[in-house]
């Protein structure tokens, strides 16, 4: 709790990187290499599990955490299945929060991407105040309503522009 407390008194962001689930996700014993890349954003994906199911959240309600270059294009499942998860079974698993589960997320989290179109796309979504741009140098925390990302499918590049309200 100190940590916690300490982060919160301050001001300051928690940050969570890619693998920071405690473990890699592995499939098999002789998976290429490759499983493991493409199933990091699940390890972060469990370790914001594990945060917002905890007594942390609920004990620190002005606990930021930031989820380092995990994407962002699933959060719009992850958040449908925080709320669904709640309604079928907090009754026997004792599970209580003030509004849905989703709301306290956008709430306490930061989802971080370095190029991620298909989370652009659904910015709306996710909740737009709440998504950052990993440029390679660090973290923007303008975030996209003052720094936006953009995506271009048809010429595959993407951007960064500045605006004074959300697209």
């Amino acid at each position: 709790d100190p940590m916690f407390r300490a982060l919160v008194e301050t001001e300051s962001i928690l940050n969570i990187h890619l693998g920071s689930s405690g473990q890699l996700s592995i499939t098999a014993p002789d998976a290429p290499i490759d499983v493991m890349i493409t199933l990091q954003p699940m390890n972060i994906c469990q370790a914001a599990a594990d945060l917002l199911w905890s007594r942390v959240v609920k004990q620190f309600p002005d606990l930021r955490i930031a989820l380092s270059e995990g994407g962002t294009g699933w959060i719009p499942y992850f958040m449908d299945r925080l709320d669904r998860t709640y309604d079928m079974h907090h009754a026997w698993t004792g599970q209580q929060f003030d509004e849905m589960p989703s709301e306290v997320f956008k709430k306490h989290f930061l989802t971080c991407f370095i190029t991620d179109p298909v989370g652009v796309a659904l910015r709306n979504q996710i909740g737009i105040d709440s998504m950052l741009w990993n440029t390679g140098k660090g973290m923007r925390l303008e975030g996209l309503v003052k720094a936006g990302a953009y995506y271009n499918a048809a010429t595959q590049t993407s951007g960064y522009f500045y605006t004074n309200t959300a697209p």
